[in-house]
């Protein structure tokens, strides 16, 4: 016979060691989770004032499946004073002066959701057992999690794509959704930055969310890097929303002049818009320096994330330089938007000055002498009256104003276009 932390195998059958019930019962053990999650690291707390030095091991058997079972010996358990703050203190559930017992559960002992019997030996410092605890619990592992959160992360993905395709009226073909650019398009039909963002981000804390609450049973805190870096997102999104109606959005009554000569369709920019992926770093047919920055910290973080916040969601920290650099990456870019003058804006002011000459043309019209031919029809009635002079300034606004248009929105206006409308 020999001696594995403390416990003695007989012939390496563990399960002769349990049977014979030889060892006095320990004190109560109470998890930290519903479940324990095979390949990270649970925290167990005994109903023990905590003694430093006394070794423990543990070892976990379901009496329905011989194949799981498992030693949780040196190197996969340890044991500690509970400190005051623990959630678990707070809550009344463990007391001060209790051993908190952190163990890291072999992947191949868990099960899907089902429940084991876990032994947890205090050991003598004679080398022999003084004590054995023992619970009931449940284990989970990362692949049966997995299997869950990637169809429920699809699910809520196709969900959101189709309330966009719904919501949308240009009505395009629902797979086009499916793009996350086109999917988080502005009203303007570009691809939206900050609201890629938002999704990126938000999907990202959603699956990790779920998947720690499969593999521990408990919805655990998020950490404050996390809430902070969902607020710039936020923030800046609302922010980038509020300067691009402030500098990117043509006026009413310009946005109605368009429309009715034919300029624009009846649903505006969104209807000859296509979001698409260069969207993102590009503004106003350039690259975007400060866009681009903002992608490639985000990606970053995003990445960090999911590496360390499987196991570390509640005490995740991002480095407060890099969301420094993040929050200043969104106040430039707003401060870009509201700064710079877009050609949107300068095609704003443009048919602003050409309604203007537009309207003087009628008031040239309606103050004239002149009576109405039958044959004329109301084009020709209006053009004849207004003089020569405001006629060709209307018209040389027009071909500018055209020029413009086809630089911002890539359209082409015919020339039949170009002509005033009567009163």
């Amino acid at each position: 016979m020999s001696t594995t932390n403390c416990v003695p195998e007989r012939g390496n059958n563990f399960e002769v060691e349990l049977g014979a019930k030889r060892w006095p019962a320990g004190p109560t053990i109470t998890s930290a989770t519903n479940f324990l999650a095979g390949g990270s690291e649970a925290e167990l707390v005994l109903d023990a004032p905590y003694i430093a030095g006394t070794p423990y091991f543990g070892f976990i058997y379901r009496d329905k499946n011989p194949a799981i079972r498992a030693a949780v010996g040196r190197g996969l358990i340890s044991a500690r004073a509970m400190p005051e703050d623990h959630a678990l203190v707070k809550r009344g559930v463990a007391k001060k002066d209790d051993t908190l017992i952190k163990l890291r559960l072999p992947e191949k002992a868990t099960t899907g959701w089902r429940r084991v019997d876990l032994y947890i030996y205090t050991c003598a410092m004679t080398g022999s057992p003084a004590r054995v605890s023992f619970v009931n619990i449940r284990t989970t592992s990362g692949g049966y999690a997995l299997g869950v959160v990637i169809p429920l992360l699809i699910i809520v993905y196709l969900a959101a794509a189709s309330a966009a395709w719904l919501a949308d009226s240009k009505r395009a073909g629902w797979y086009r959704y499916l793009d996350p650019v086109y999917m988080t398009a502005g009203s303007d039909g570009r691809g939206s930055l900050s609201k890629l963002q938002i999704l990126f981000f938000s999907l990202i804390v959603f699956a990790l969310v779920f998947y720690i609450v499969l593999r521990t049973g408990a919805l655990l805190e998020l950490s404050g890097s996390i809430l902070l870096l969902l607020g710039i997102a936020g923030i800046g999104s609302t922010a980038a929303k509020g300067a691009d109606m402030a500098r990117n959005r043509l006026q009413p009554q310009n946005w109605a002049w368009l429309i009715r000569h034919g300029w624009l369709p009846a649903g505006g920019w969104a209807d000859i818009n296509r979001a698409k992926w260069s969207d993102i770093v590009c503004s106003d047919g350039e690259f975007d320096v400060y866009r681009y920055q903002t992608c490639i910290f985000s990606l970053v973080v995003g990445v960090a994330l999911l590496v360390a916040g499987v196991s570390e969601l509640s005490s995740f920290t991002i480095p407060e330089t890099l969301l420094g650099i993040l929050g200043l990456s969104q106040v430039v870019y707003i401060g870009g938007k509201l700064v710079n003058q877009t050609t949107v804006g300068e095609l704003n002011t443009a048919v602003t000055e050409l309604r203007e000459i537009e309207s003087k043309l009628r008031v040239a019209a309606i103050g004239s002498a002149l009576a109405k031919a039958p044959d004329e029809t109301d084009l020709d009635f209006l053009i004849r009256r207004a003089g020569s002079s405001l006629k060709d300034e209307f018209y040389e606004k027009a071909k500018d104003v055209r020029l413009l248009f086809l630089h911002t929105t890539g359209r082409t206006v015919a020339d039949a276009n170009l002509n005033p409308l009567p009163a």
